[in-house]
């Protein structure tokens, strides 16, 4: 008799114990329908993302026909830091005789002549005396100091030689070319002695008409001829 009470007592005891599948009887049976979809779908979620990474890597364009980039060997690349730069010349200062071709002294009357050995710097004589004389008019002041700062910077010798035609003078001062030739010469090379340029490396010439540039037979020819040249050597004169 008791035995029957306890079996009462625990059937009454489970009997009182919610239980959702009394309540679904098919929740049991919807998880395990379901976990089939969840693989499927993260099957799915991969498939997507290797087609977006093969299709990132895909040329879309087949009528592109400009070349891709080639890829240097590691052997071929240096480091930004490590490529040699070109060395950039550093200036050079101009020498007197590069300054005076690379000057325009065309419209001062000043003809710029290049040999090998020198550099004459021609100036016709009415630009410098009035004709017969020996004096430096203004004018030829002005034409003499726009070429000192030159003369001034070569370091080399320097002959002041004064030309004529070969029509023959006689006066008192000049009783020929020659002394004509030579006091103009004279004259020049003070002048640019007071205006700083060394007087030691300077020498005055007179040639009278022995050195012609042109034929004294016209008026242009002997006019060409009634000159001073400046003329800076290169080399030590003997």
């Amino acid at each position: 008799m008791a035995s029957e009470i306890a079996g009462d007592r625990r059937q009454a005891r489970g009997a009182g114990r919610f239980r959702p599948e009394l309540l679904d009887p098919t929740a049991q049976d919807s998880d395990d329908d379901t976990g089939w979809l969840l693989t499927y779908l993260d099957v799915m979620t991969l498939l997507l993302v290797l087609f977006i990474v093969l299709l990132a890597f895909a040329d879309l364009d087949p009528d592109d026909t400009s070349p891709s980039p080639r890829v240097l060997p590691d052997s071929l690349m240096l480091p930004l830091s490590m490529v040699p730069a070109e060395p950039v010349p550093s200036p050079q200062p101009e020498s007197p005789e590069t300054a005076a071709t690379g000057t325009d002294m065309t419209a001062e009357g000043v003809e710029i002549i290049e040999e090998a050995d020198r550099i004459s710097l021609r100036i016709q004589d009415n630009l410098l005396f009035d004709s017969g004389r020996a004096d430096l008019t203004d004018d030829g002041l002005a034409v003499l100091d726009g070429v000192v700062e030159i003369l001034r910077e070569h370091d080399g010798p320097i002959s002041v030689e004064g030309h004529t035609d070969n029509v023959p003078i006689a006066t008192e001062a000049f009783p020929s070319n020659w002394e004509l030739s030579t006091a103009r010469a004279t004259r020049v090379l003070r002048h640019l002695d007071d205006a700083g340029v060394d007087a030691t490396r300077m020498r005055a010439v007179g040639r009278a008409d022995t050195d012609p540039v042109a034929p004294n037979t016209n008026a242009p020819g002997r006019a060409a001829n009634r000159r001073v040249d400046l003329i800076m050597h290169q080399r030590e004169l003997p």
